[in-house]
């Protein structure tokens, strides 16, 4: 093999494994789920009553999700969560 094709060689192998070394950072995400409680149960969505200070200020520097439907107990809603299957579908009933 010529010297130049061995060199052109190497040259390529180590260009694509600096491309590949660095990966891209990744965003932390944190799943509050809370128990027994509505989507009227914090002050941030309206209730005058509880006070949540803490909850308001999380809620306010992250991303709400808002439009999760759940089941009537805790069990289905997070095995379907996890799984992301229908709740039925996860043989978690109550």
């Amino acid at each position: 093999m010529p010297l130049n094709y061995i060199l052109s060689l190497i040259l390529i192998c180590l260009y694509s494994s600096i491309g590949t070394s660095q990966e891209k950072e990744r965003p932390n995400v944190v799943l509050i789920i809370t128990d027994d409680q509505g989507f009227g149960d914090i002050g941030i969505h309206g209730n005058p009553h509880i006070k949540t200070s803490t909850l308001d200020a999380l809620a306010l520097e992250s991303t709400q999700l808002t439009n999760f439907y759940v089941s009537p107990v805790c069990a289905p809603t997070r095995s379907s969560l996890m799984t992301g299957r229908y709740s039925l579908r996860t043989g978690v009933r109550d």
